[in-house]
């Protein structure tokens, strides 16, 4: 029998399965949208465009629904009056943890051994707050000035280009780096900064290949090359953040001493902890650049609200008991002092953060919204949250929500502005760019200082401009933050240096792939059974790789591409029925597991074990 006949007649049986178990909707429900396609349902319109697919649920359905996506059943609520009541539920009803760890898992290779989330934020949370924060804020501003101003100082003088978001990623990043994880050597030299310079720029570059690289890899759809580009990638961060390279760093922030202090308790490994310490990297400045890049892009598209905040800021300077060039840090009690910034950067959140809140339901649990109607969620299902929609974008909160005004969260007294309504009600939640309730982001006091910063870096110590200021602002792509096709150049930088007249710049180009800067040595076997690396003898477990699955999925050729969705909707569901997440038919079960093997292309004898090992199903 032929590969292409077994595949037929199994997925004709899946889908005889599937289209026997359709879900019905019971008294008490949302209301239930299943889609046309079986199993699969809304899962192609979803992954294309969510914002689109749920604004117009939200106008067939109303502000609660029920979609069938990927094989998973998802209760979206988009009553911004009705978050608070699930984002502070408990863990034993609505829990977030599961998907994290999945991800985790998936896209980074981090398996911690008894690792609880509650714990690690609660062992984080003071290395983030008080003299900690105040201790990071005045890191930050140090090395902003090393990276930002070191570097337009050895660019040489004149008008130099650069891709907007290159010149903002590369310098937040640099900068956050080497505040979290440590400097060369104490006392800061020339020599030392140099270095840092150099350092910081290696990791960037290195980072920034697997960045744009992670929305397939989220998604599972990368190709035979971008997996081995992953694997060295991945491979040389490990190395750069492995913990005996970042021993002998000075000026560690006290959040990475208490990190690595809570992996070594759980009984992590040097190899994962390096892995982990990646995902931080990621999770900790993954965010400010792209955030600092639409903030920049904003105000030189709007000349009144960059000539708002450039006033703000001359202000601040002639309070200064010292010039610019001189100073050192920024008070805690300046940064606090800039409403017209602040509410720039709300804005500019509003319009361009985009979580998704997700929450998977342990129980059946009775959901109140906020206008007493109730709702019935049943357990395995999972419920998202998707702000970025209402309130955000929503015309009833914000006039005109798709034009940014830099002055939409300040009164006319100029104090900052928190009175916003829906249905004549005050809105708690009128934005939630950090996350909200027991999943609120940790470090949003210390990303927004950081974003101030580097803006008050920019404005007061270098000249900068559009080279194509006519041009359109780029489209949003809600699946990253960084803006897709964005060829908006920066032209410029001339900083202000001692003297406040010398101009020095930096060569500033739009954005292009930089060249792979890993001195990692990998070995590729390619074939049937697919791609793997190693690392210095080590294996490397690479996307689509999972110590549970073995192999690798077959590269995707023409026969394989309508294959990789089904894939991984199948891989999916096999780990829920092995962990016991969902109780699938046995038939079934026996199906995903032999469907999983069939798609790997694993050898017949291969296949005909599963299909023994599974008889206790039936």
């Amino acid at each position: 029998m032929s590969w292409a006949v077994l595949l037929g007649l199994l997925a004709a049986l899946l889908l005889l399965l599937l289209l026997s178990r359709r879900r019905a909707r019971r008294p008490g429900e949302p209301p239930l949208d299943l889609g046309s396609i079986p199993w699969l349902g809304y899962a192609l319109e979803f992954g294309k465009d969510a914002a689109s697919f749920l604004t117009r649920m939200k106008e067939k359905h109303g502000d609660i629904f029920t979609v069938l996506v990927g094989g998973r059943h998802v209760t979206v609520l988009l009553d911004p009056h009705s978050y608070e009541t699930v984002v502070w539920e408990p863990r034993s009803k609505l829990d977030f943890h599961a998907y994290a760890v999945f991800l985790m898992e998936r896209i980074f290779d981090v398996q911690l051994p008894h690792y609880n989330p509650s714990d690690e934020k609660a062992k984080m949370k003071p290395t983030l707050l008080h003299r900690d924060l105040q201790a990071l804020t005045e890191a930050m501003y140090t090395n902003l000035c090393t990276v930002l101003l070191g570097d337009t100082t050895e660019a040489g003088s004149g008008w130099q280009e650069m891709g907007l978001l290159d010149f903002s990623y590369s310098f937040m990043l640099r900068a956050g780096y080497l505040t979290l994880y440590g400097v060369e050597a104490l006392p800061r030299t020339p020599e030392s900064q140099a270095q840092d310079r150099i350092h910081s720029a290696d990791v960037f570059h290195t980072f920034r290949q697997l960045d744009l690289l992670l929305p397939k890899l989220a998604r599972g759809s990368l190709s035979v090359g971008d997996k081995d580009q992953v694997c060295k990638v991945k491979g040389h961060l490990w190395k750069l953040l492995s913990p005996a390279r970042l021993a002998p760093r000075a000026h560690r922030s006290s959040w990475l001493d208490s990190y690595l202090q809570h992996l070594e308790e759980m009984g992590a490994s040097e190899e994962m902890q390096a892995r982990a310490l990646v995902l931080q990297l990621w999770a900790t400045q993954g965010n400010m650049g792209p955030a600092a890049f639409w903030l920049l892009l904003f105000l030189l598209k709007n000349p009144e609200a960059l000539a708002a905040v450039r006033g703000e800021l001359e202000q601040i300077l002639l309070q200064a008991e010292q010039p610019v060039s001189q100073m050192t840090t920024l008070p805690q009690k300046v940064l606090d002092s800039m409403p017209v910034l602040d509410s720039v950067l709300s804005e500019t959140l509003r319009l361009t953060a985009a979580p998704f809140i997700t929450r998977e339901v342990m129980v059946d649990l009775a959901l109140p919204m906020a206008d007493g109607r109730e709702f019935t969620l049943r357990r395995g299902d999972r419920l998202l949250l998707f702000p970025f929609l209402s309130p955000q974008k929503d015309p009833e909160v914000y006039t005109d929500p798709e034009v940014f005004q830099y002055d939409r969260f300040l009164n006319p007294d100029g104090t900052e502005k928190k009175d916003f309504y829906k249905d004549g009600k005050r809105l708690k939640n009128y934005s939630v760019p950090w996350g909200a309730g027991h999943n609120q982001c940790l470090g949003r006091a210390y990303a927004t200082s950081s974003i101030k910063q580097f803006v008050f870096l920019v404005l007061t110590r270098c000249d900068l401009e559009l080279t194509s200021p006519d041009a359109e602002i780029p489209e949003f792509d809600l699946s990253r933050a960084p803006p897709r096709g964005c060829r908006q150049g920066l032209r410029s930088v001339s900083a202000l240096l001692q003297n406040e007249t010398s101009q020095c710049s930096r060569a500033l180009k739009p954005r292009q792939p930089h060249p792979e800067t890993s001195s990692l040595t990998t070995t590729g076997r390619k074939g049937r059974e697919g791609v793997s690396c190693s690392l210095q003898g080590q294996p490397c477990v690479t996307p689509g790789r999972h110590p549970t699955w073995g192999r690798l999925l077959p590269p995707v050729g023409p026969t394989h591409r309508g294959l990789v969705m089904p894939h991984l909707l199948i891989l999916q569901m096999e780990k829920q029925a092995l962990r016991a997440e969902v109780s699938y038919p046995k038939s079934l079960i026996l199906v995903i597991f032999f469907m999983n093997r069939v798609f790997r292309e694993e050898p017949w004898l291969s296949c005909l074990a599963v299909l023994i090992k599974s008889s206790i199903f039936i």
